[in-house]
């Protein structure tokens, strides 16, 4: 606690309330430094740049991959599709779905 705010507060004519509002300005000062501590706990952390990077760039590569794959399944089904319009045009059945 503020000891020098405690006095200050009973010598200039607050009494009780000066007190009180001293106790309370001391209390929250505390609350304030206990945020400022986690402050700089996050910041510490995310100063860690290269472990950062690090983790973008793993996020990145899943990506990556799951776009790669969803292309190729795309072209799959443009070239199925462009075998059923051949036949369609061609006045033929549908050809039969290929195996996977």
């Amino acid at each position: 606690m503020d000891w020098i705010g405690t006095v200050v507060g009973i010598i200039t004519g607050g009494g009780v309330t000066g007190v009180v509002t001293s106790i309370y300005g001391a209390k929250k000062s505390a609350q304030v430094g206990m945020s400022g501590n986690e402050v700089e706990a996050a910041k510490a952390k995310s100063a860690d740049w290269a472990s950062y990077v690090e983790r973008i760039e793993a996020g990145m590569a899943k990506l990556e991959g799951r776009v790669s794959a969803l292309e190729a399944q795309n072209r799959e089904a443009e070239s199925y599709i462009d075998r059923l319009q051949t036949h369609i045009w061609m006045g033929l059945a549908p050809p039969p779905p290929e195996r996977k």
